[in-house]
C-alpha cells in the first residue's frame, strides 16, 4: 500500500528502497547515529526533533550509549510508531583499535538489558551486563557496536 500509488515512479512512492546518502567529515568524539523509518513514524520524531532527542539523551545520559539508545527506542514506541524501531548508535574513538568488539543488546518494557554472545576479535565470548553496559568476562569494560 505503501509502495503501490500507480501514478508515482517507484522513487516517489511514500516508501521507498532509495537511500538518502550523505557524505561528511567526521572527528574523533562524534556520534554516528542510523536509524530505520520506524524511528521516524511517530509523533514528534521528525528528524530534527529525533536530533534534539538524541543530543538531550547524550547530555542526561553522560554519554552513556547503550542508555540513550533505549531512551531513542522507547521514545518511538510510546509516541506511537507502529513499524519496527531499529538504530545504530556509536562513538568515533580518537585513535585506532585493533580490537574490535561487536554485541547485540535488548532491552524489555522496564528497561532490563540483555548482552547476546559477542564477537570480540573474531571469536564468541559471553559478555554480561553490568549497570547497563557490557562487561567482559573478567570484569573488563568492553567497547561495543550497537546493532
Amino acid at each position: 500500500r505503501l509502495k503501490q500509488e500507480p501514478s508515482l515512479p517507484a522513487d516517489a512512492q511514500r516508501v521507498v528502497a532509495v537511500p538518502d546518502v550523505v557524505q561528511t567529515f567526521a572527528e574523533p568524539g562524534d556520534i554516528l547515529f542510523l536509524a530505520c523509518d520506524g524511528m521516524f513514524e511517530a509523533r514528534g520524531m521528525t528528524w530534527s526533533g529525533v536530533a534534539a532527542l538524541l543530543k538531550e539523551s547524550l547530555e542526561e545520559m553522560r554519554g552513556d550509549l547503550p542508555r540513550v539508545a533505549y531512551k531513542l527506542l522507547d521514545s518511538a514506541f510510546t509516541r506511537g510508531s507502529r513499524d519496527n524501531i531499529s538504530l545504530i548508535i556509536t562513538r568515533l574513538d580518537e585513535v585506532w583499535s585493533p580490537a574490535s568488539t561487536i554485541s547485540r543488546f535488548d532491552y524489555d518494557a522496564l528497561g532490563k538489558v540483555t548482552v547476546e554472545p559477542a564477537i570480540v576479535n573474531g571469536e564468541r565470548v559471553d559478555l554480561r551486563a553490568v549497570d547497563g553496559a557490557a562487561v567482559h568476562p573478567e570484569g573488563e569494560p568492553v567497547q561495543v557496536t550497537l546493532f
